[in-house]
């Protein structure tokens, strides 16, 4: 049986702690925005899943998007990943996930008002965070080579 290395186990644990309250303050930033736009639910449990819900899908969702703006500006279709097109992304992606997660929780209710500020919100501070992120190179360009060249000697 193998040692279980306590400083490992400890910087783990350490990681997850902070991972998880900086999870819960913009959980409970967006829990009184939510709030403020008329959220309603019928239990503490109810709320806690909706969060569940809305977190565990929205982050691999904002992945995403932002890959596939990040793919088509390598390609040179884009002229830029962070763009009025990624602000609109982020705010539709948004409205629509809080809507299928509003439809399907009958014990949570948002109205589609409220949904849309939310979204708007989010969507705009998502949008401001990504503004000092670094471009990914262009098919072409002397970066882009370099980087391919070392994927292909990496295997």
């Amino acid at each position: 049986m193998e040692r279980i290395n306590i400083k490992k186990t400890k910087t783990i644990i350490l990681c997850i702690a902070i991972v998880a309250i900086i999870a819960l303050f913009f959980t409970f930033f967006e829990y009184i925005i939510l709030k403020g736009l008329g959220l309603k639910y019928d239990s503490i449990g109810s709320l806690i899943l909706f969060f569940i819900l809305y977190g565990g899908l929205e982050v691999p969702l904002n992945l995403l998007l932002s890959s596939l703006l990040k793919a088509l500006k390598s390609l040179k279709i884009l002229s830029s990943s962070k763009g009025i097109l990624a602000l609109i992304l982020n705010i539709i992606s948004t409205f629509i996930l809080i809507n299928i997660i509003n439809a399907f929780m009958n014990s949570i209710s948002v109205s589609q008002l409220g949904i849309l500020i939310f979204s708007f919100l989010t969507g705009s501070i998502e949008w401001l965070a990504i503004q000092d992120e670094k471009e990914p190179p262009s098919k072409g360009s002397k970066e882009y080579n370099e980087l391919e060249e070392k994927i292909k000697n990496f295997k």
